[in-house]
């Protein structure tokens, strides 16, 4: 059997894959702030891929959807860039910090594009 080109979710699906997706970064910054640089990189990616997927979900409804991931993508690369240029721990806890409010902006963007899905 074919998989089929395109899959619609529903309202309340997609309430839940953010709503998980904000549980996600939640826990994200409680491991910035325990300082934890390693689990701290294997989660970003994982966090980046949600958003990447939410954001692919909302494309047609929400016009800034392609804006968000071209940013996402920037801001991933950067972050990248300067945690291997890191001098100290500190200074990767801070990067990741500013990290962390990065997550919280694209959270809100997402809850903004739930709201108009309803």
């Amino acid at each position: 059997m074919d998989r089929p080109e395109m899959i619609m979710v529903d309202c309340k699906t997609f309430e839940e894959l953010v709503q998980a997706l904000g549980e996600l970064v939640d826990y994200s910054r409680w491991v910035i702030a325990r300082q934890d640089v390693e689990a701290s990189h294997k989660l970003r990616p994982i966090v980046k891929r949600m958003i990447f997927l939410l954001v692919v979900i909302t494309e047609g409804k929400v016009p800034e959807a392609g804006t968000v991931i071209e940013i996402l993508d920037r801001v991933d690369d950067e972050v990248e860039g300067h945690l291997a240029h890191a001098k100290s721990p500190e200074e990767e806890a801070t990067l990741l910090h500013e990290y962390g409010r990065f997550l919280d902006t694209v959270q809100e963007l997402m809850q903004r594009g739930q709201g108009r899905e309803k």
